[in-house]
């Protein structure tokens, strides 16, 4: 993986703990990580339009699955910010669940970057 430049501490990825994850499987963790990349933009447009809608149902089931998937990768950041719109959603406030989306949004195109620098 080559190392960007200038990315916060919480945003770094560390590649020895996420191939513990998978057990040392660098095949595998690439294919996991191609999916993830493959798949994060139709959950990000599934979340927005929850948002827009006020649907915190789905709002809570796709900052679930993000959180889950940014923890695989050791996105602590993102994770985080999944988790505070699945609180927010969980709770039925969405003005509170948009204001934290838009900090997930941010954190996910960190998390997005990072991952796509895998060779």
């Amino acid at each position: 993986m080559k190392a960007l430049d200038g990315v916060p501490e919480d945003r770094k990825l560390d590649e020895a703990a996420m191939l513990e994850q998978f057990e040392g499987d660098r095949e595998l963790l690439l294919e996991i990580v191609g999916l993830f990349l493959e798949d994060c933009p139709r959950r990000l447009t599934v979340g927005r339009r929850a948002v827009a809608a006020g649907d915190m149902a789905t709002l809570v089931r796709v900052a679930h699955s993000l959180k889950g998937s940014a923890a695989n990768f050791g996105g602590k950041a993102a994770s985080a910010a999944a988790l505070a719109v699945e609180t927010a959603a969980l709770a039925g406030d969405a003005t509170a669940a948009a204001a934290a989306w838009e900090r997930l949004e941010t954190e996910i195109a960190w998390l997005t970057a990072n991952l796509e620098q895998w060779d």
